[in-house]
Formats: structure tokens, C-alpha cells, sequence
């Protein structure tokens, strides 16, 4: 690598330590996120996914965390787990933020180095690892999980719709690269000014997801036969996930098939509302591995009416589990299904043509199965262990450039 580009990456601006022996053997990875197991959610569970995967590659793994929940009942899957001080979001309390802790992660790494910093969420825990990273030279990747043009819009915070995003702008370059999952959000992202925008898309676990998982007693739970429709929703039973649209989008079903039942996992804070105006539905409560695995795979119709996702694993999951979906036409399934193909996309945006799309694909039975079986060969192409190569590869570039950094100082 030439000084040009080295100089263009800005390592000269690091205050280096000089005296740092050059990693020779497994590299380490400080992952600093302000969710992680237990909590269940797309960014927790998708980080624990790759945690595993890059301690399969011989990483060694400490998480510095601020979830809402401590991991004292979980295995844990990294070498060493921190839980760091934080507050919960008063209109949303079940996301905690992490408290600045610039000073205490300075002294734990000033004792153990780690090569690399991964910065999950953009709090001030996120702000303090990145000041701290800089500090000793450490090349530090940013991950873009969350549309928080839509939660502002959602939890009417529209006012601080201009300030978040030039927080955000500001924070994700002072990383050496954002990853995103789509290419999509990579262009948004790129056109609102953020410097260093990689993709790296998400996998799904095809052995754990499967059709085999089919569970008729789970049906029969519901109140409904084996040729009854079940449709099923996956998610937080939150504002950001347009939950009144998926209402709105079942009763039109119902006018056309009085058998159908609608089945919702998760929770949140839309719950109790929601059981108390729909009591015909079925709220099943979070579900993890394989029993969440078995719900997929027992309901007959995937419908996702959420407008503010970075990406969507549940559509992934759904898909693995030869469900037919309906959604609409960005993140995961922009990058995934294939209109009339392997699934419903629907204009972003148009509410009528979801209620519409979801109406029209349960009059034909053939058509959904055909669907569900195309969307498995599909999730079939979605392997981990490629998402695992690729970052793999995104961490050893950023790592022996910073090595080289080094070594340029030494010599000069």
C-alpha cells in the first residue's frame, strides 16, 4: 500500500502509540453496542450471529454493552462481556443508551489493545470508543442498523429530524468505513454526504429456518385446520413497524376468508392496545430459535408492513421457512424477492396496494405455495458463512493498514 493512501485514510491524525508490539497472532475485535443478548431484536441477534462466526475464524471477541438487560442467564458467546452504565429512552423503554465512558474505556484498553473497534449504535457510549480508538491508533468500523428518518416520523420527534441526521453524518465519519446491509441505503447514505459506505449484507440460519419445522398442533393452538390460513407477523409490537396497516391489511382478509386468524410474535408497547381492540388475534409473545423457528414454518402467509427498516430479518427468516410474503419494495426485500417470483414487493409507500396485494395472493392457493417454495431456494443462496468471509476480509484490510500506519511512524 502506497504513503498516498495511507495519508488519504488519515492515519496521521491518530495520536499513535509507538511502542505497540504488531499483532501476530488472532486479531481482537472491541465490539461496543448499546443492545446484546438477551435483548431480542435485529441488531442484537444479527451482531450475535457474527460474533459467533468471526470467533469460528479465530477472532477474539470482548463486547462493551448497555442493553436494557443484563447477560447473567445467557451463555456467553464472546471471550468477555461489560456492562457499562446507561439510561432508558423515556418514550421508549425498552431501548437503553449507553452513558459516556471515554474514561473507562481507556484504561481497559490501555491495558489489552485490542486491533480493531466495532461501534454497533451511534450513543454517546459509541461517540466515547471512537474518541478512545483514535487515541491509540485503533481503526474503528460502524454499522448503520437503524432508519431514524422513520422513528422520528413515528414517534413525532419531526423537529429533530435535521439534527439527527447531521449527528449522524458526523459520527459515522469519524470511522474508517459504515457498513450497511443493502446498496441501496449505501447511495442514500453516500448522497447525504457519509464518506466511507461499505455493504454487508445479512445471512440466515437454513437449518434452523425450514419447512420441516411445520407444527400441526401449533396450528390446532391457534384455533385453525390444516387447510386453514394462517398469517403471521414477526417483530417488536411497535409504532415504527406500521402496525395498523397489518390490521387494516387482515381485515381485509377476514372479509374474504372468516376463518382466517392472525398470528402476531413479539412484543412491545402496542401490545395491550392491540389485544384489547383485536381479540380474535393471536398474540404469542416472543419467541427465540426453535420455537420461533416452528411459528415461521406453521403459518401459511409472511406480511411485513414495515417502512423504517435498515434491512428486515425477518423477511429472510420467513423466506427459509417457505413462506410467501407481502412487503414493500425496499431493504430486504428490494435486495431478496423478485416480484411475482419469490414474493409481494409493493411500491414503498402505497398502503392501498399492501391491503390490495394481500387480498389478492390468499385466492390462490397454488400461487402462495409456489411463491413459499421459490422464496426457500432463494434464502437457500444466504449463507453466513459468506457474510462472515466478507467481513472477515473488511476487518484484515482495515487492521494491516493501520499495522502499516504504524510501521510508517516508526520510521520516520
Amino acid at each position: 500500500m502506497s504513503t498516498v493512501t495511507l495519508m488519504e485514510r488519515g492515519c496521521y491524525m491518530y495520536e499513535t502509540v509507538l511502542d505497540l508490539p504488531i499483532n501476530s497472532g488472532a486479531y481482537k475485535i472491541a465490539v461496543v453496542t448499546e443492545t446484546w443478548l438477551p435483548d431480542i431484536n435485529g441488531v442484537a441477534l444479527t451482531l450475535a450471529n457474527m460474533v459467533r462466526g468471526m470467533k469460528q475464524k479465530g477472532y477474539a471477541i470482548d463486547v462493551y454493552y448497555s442493553s436494557t438487560k443484563h447477560n447473567e442467564n445467557t451463555d456467553l458467546i464472546a471471550d468477555h462481556e461489560f456492562l457499562l452504565p446507561g439510561f432508558k429512552l423515556p418514550f421508549y423503554k425498552e431501548v437503553k443508551v449507553g452513558l459516556p465512558a471515554k474514561h473507562t474505556l481507556k484504561k481497559m484498553w490501555g491495558e489489552n489493545l485490542p486491533d480493531v473497534v466495532l461501534v454497533v449504535t451511534e450513543g454517546p457510549l459509541g461517540t466515547s470508543a471512537i474518541k478512545v480508538a483514535h487515541k491509540f491508533g485503533i481503526p474503528v468500523v460502524s454499522e448503520f442498523h437503524t432508519n431514524f428518518d422513520q422513528y422520528c416520523r413515528y414517534y413525532h420527534l419531526g423537529f429533530l429530524l435535521g439534527l439527527t441526521r447531521r449527528y449522524l453524518r458526523r459520527f459515522h465519519n469519524k470511522t474508517d468505513i459504515t457498513l450497511v446491509p443493502t446498496r441501496v441505503l449505501q447511495d442514500e447514505l453516500h448522497s447525504q454526504g457519509y464518506d466511507n459506505v461499505g455493504v454487508l449484507s445479512r445471512g440466515v440460519d437454513t437449518e434452523l429456518f425450514h419447512p420441516s419445522r411445520r407444527d400441526n398442533a401449533l396450528r390446532k393452538s391457534w384455533g385453525i385446520n390444516e387447510d386453514d390460513l394462517a398469517v403471521i407477523f414477526v417483530g417488536r409490537l411497535a409504532a415504527e413497524k406500521n402496525l395498523p396497516l397489518a390490521v387494516k391489511a387482515f381485515q381485509a382478509i377476514k372479509t374474504r376468508d372468516p376463518k382466517a386468524r392472525f398470528i402476531l410474535v413479539g412484543d412491545g408497547p402496542m401490545r395491550q392496545t392491540l389485544e384489547i381492540e383485536n381479540p380474535d388475534f393471536i398474540f404469542c409473545g416472543v419467541k427465540k430459535k426453535e420455537a420461533l423457528a416452528r411459528h415461521y414454518a406453521s403459518a401459511d402467509l409472511f406480511i411485513s408492513p414495515s417502512m423504517s427498516e435498515t434491512f428486515g430479518n425477518t423477511l429472510i427468516e420467513a423466506m427459509a421457512s417457505n413462506l410467501p410474503s407481502v412487503s414493500f419494495n425496499y431493504a430486504a426485500t428490494q435486495e431478496n424477492i423478485t416480484h411475482g417470483v419469490n414474493g409481494i414487493a409493493v411500491p414503498f409507500g402505497d398502503n392501498e396496494g399492501f391491503i390490495q396485494a394481500v387480498v389478492e395472493i390468499i385466492t390462490s392457493k397454488s400461487y402462495m405455495k409456489k411463491l413459499g417454495m421459490q422464496a426457500r431456494e432463494k434464502a437457500e443462496e444466504l449463507s453466513w458463512n459468506s457474510i462472515y468471509d466478507k467481513f472477515d476480509v473488511i476487518l484484515s484490510e482495515l487492521i494491516e493498514e493501520e499495522i502499516e500506519c504504524d510501521q510508517l511512524f516508526r520510521t520516520t
